[in-house]
């Protein structure tokens, strides 16, 4: 599993710009310390557990936080020592980047919270993996014109209107 993340984060590093160096030097630290990598868990949510690490890559919000035990902290430095001190407690990293489900490191990698209430997840997951299904349906749609193979497209699209009404 630590081969995951690492791959994970380092796609996240690579392949995505981060808002500021700042997210970029938390990313990187976890990244080349697997003891404190071993106690990382990728999670929706992490506001609700005692130590969750937020990494925004849509530059609408702030571009990370830190929440501890119900408080959000944005200084980098109280966030960094926090995470380089208590490296033994686990932190759940929660990376908000559009259409995850385009990413399979991420999915390969998310863990379910267990901050969050059992049935309130499995309601997450179940709509999660619903986008997911229609996603791949409207990519079908697509190859499916581009190849103009009205069969295909007739019956995905008939899918795709019945389980939007």
């Amino acid at each position: 599993m630590i081969g995951m993340k690492q791959k994970w984060l380092c796609e996240v590093v690579t392949q995505h710009s981060l808002q500021n160096r700042e997210s970029y030097w938390l990313l990187t630290y976890l990244l080349e310390h697997e003891t404190i990598l071993k106690n990382v868990h990728f999670v929706e949510r992490c506001a609700a557990t005692p130590r969750g690490l937020e990494i925004n890559l849509n530059s609408a919000y702030e571009p990370f936080v830190f929440y501890k035990n119900g408080q959000a902290f944005f200084d980098y430095h109280q966030i960094f020592h926090e995470i380089r001190l208590h490296w033994q407690d686990d932190l759940y990293v929660e990376i908000k980047l559009e259409r995850p489900s385009e990413h399979l490191y991420y999915l390969a990698v998310l863990e379910g919270n267990p901050y969050i209430d059992s049935v309130e997840q499995e309601k997450e997951w179940d709509a999660f993996f619903h986008e997911l299904h229609r996603e791949r349906q409207w990519h079908v749609v697509n190859r499916a014109l581009d190849q103009g193979d009205i069969q295909t497209f007739q019956n995905v699209l008939s899918q795709l209107d019945s389980a939007l009404n």
